[in-house]
């Protein structure tokens, strides 16, 4: 497997020596496709030949996770049902003037 990568990675940049010196669009097309094919291929069958970082993260709700790390500052604690200040009721206004 390993000499199968190494011969894909080096096919990918010999696909563009048989580009000509002036090419058209649909050369240089066909030709990138090959290359990064030929690299992706590389790449799937050893590790140095893949294109940056391979590592995937779970991540759960940035919500869950933030209360997360309140509660283990314990900065939750102000915030719990029952605690703090009362309410204060202000009454609505009626919208009638008979002041005027």
């Amino acid at each position: 497997m390993q000499d199968a990568a190494h011969a894909h990675a080096e096919g990918a940049g010999e696909v563009w020596d048989d580009v000509p010196a002036d090419p058209s669009t649909g050369q240089v097309a066909a030709a990138r496709g090959r290359s990064e094919y030929k690299r992706w291929l590389a790449g799937r069958l050893n590790e140095q030949y893949r294109d940056g970082p391979q590592v995937q993260i779970g991540i759960a709700a940035a919500g869950d996770l933030h209360l997360e790390a309140l509660r283990m500052h314990g900065s939750m604690e102000p915030y719990r049902v029952g605690r703090g200040p009362e309410p204060v009721l202000i009454p609505a206004e009626t919208g009638d003037n008979d002041d005027e």
